[in-house]
């Protein structure tokens, strides 16, 4: 398509990061009606984190101030699709049972701050690897090639990783606060 063509589309930025979300979202409104299941949540994922890979950038440069595009927020959207897939999951054992859509959200948010400044796919998608590994767990991997950096396929796997996901969580006050252990 040329630019002629894409403009006459789409005449702003704006106008072509709200026909990408819609599609995005309505993939992955498909993808949570083909997969019911526990499985879900999996599929879910695997697709958001790899949208985050593909786009890079590009949705930053388009998004209004407050997150939102072509009158919706995106994120709230996304947070009510993922809810009923990980409570199916985390009900399985497929996921921790204190894991819950806003940790989701910030791990999303995470790792789109780890790559929506990196120009290539391939190193967006090796350092979406590497933050996952971070934040530790058995986070369902994203699909397509992987880095030719040693070490990131096993950092992903690793198991420190994972019992650092599935450590138990810190007790937390009535309003939410995380309570730290006193001294001694």
């Amino acid at each position: 398509m040329g630019q002629g063509s894409l403009y006459r589309h789409f005449p702003t930025r704006q106008d072509l990061a709200a026909a990408v979300v819609a599609r995005s979202m309505e993939r992955l409104r498909t993808l949570a009606a083909d997969h019911p299941g526990a499985d879900g949540f999996a599929v879910l994922w695997r697709a958001v984190v790899d949208q985050l890979v593909h786009t890079g950038g590009f949705l930053d440069a388009a998004l209004g101030p407050r997150g939102e595009v072509g009158g919706t927020v995106p994120a709230e959207e996304l947070a009510a699709l993922l809810a009923e897939p990980l409570a199916l999951a985390a009900a399985e054992g497929r996921v921790d049972a204190g894991l819950t859509v806003p940790d989701v959200m910030l791990v999303l948010t995470m790792v789109h701050g780890a790559v929506h400044r990196l120009g290539d796919e391939r190193e967006r998608r090796a350092t979406a690897y590497r933050a996952l590994a971070l934040v530790g767990g058995d986070w369902p991997r994203p699909t397509g090639p992987r880095s030719d950096r040693p070490g990131q396929a096993e950092a992903t796997r690793s198991s420190a990783a994972t019992a650092m996901w599935r450590a138990p969580r810190r007790p937390k006050t009535e309003a939410g606060a995380i309570v730290e252990p006193g001294p001694g």
